[in-house]
């Protein structure tokens, strides 16, 4: 259980940066700074990425 709640934690704070990577390159394309949700295709890839980080180092 423990290894469960650190993996999702870390699983939030490393998707929560990455939300803000994607921001960041929005703004860069846009020319202003706007929190966006990515496109679900766009999400379920970040998100991906982003879980094999915390699940592999659970382990």
């Amino acid at each position: 259980m423990n290894r469960l709640l650190v993996t999702g934690l870390t699983f939030g704070v490393f998707m929560a940066e990455a939300l803000i990577h994607y921001n960041m390159g929005q703004a860069r394309e846009h020319g202003e700074f706007k929190l966006r949700i990515p496109p679900p295709g766009e999400l379920a890839k970040i998100a991906a990425v982003t879980a094999v980080f915390p699940c592999s180092s659970a382990h």
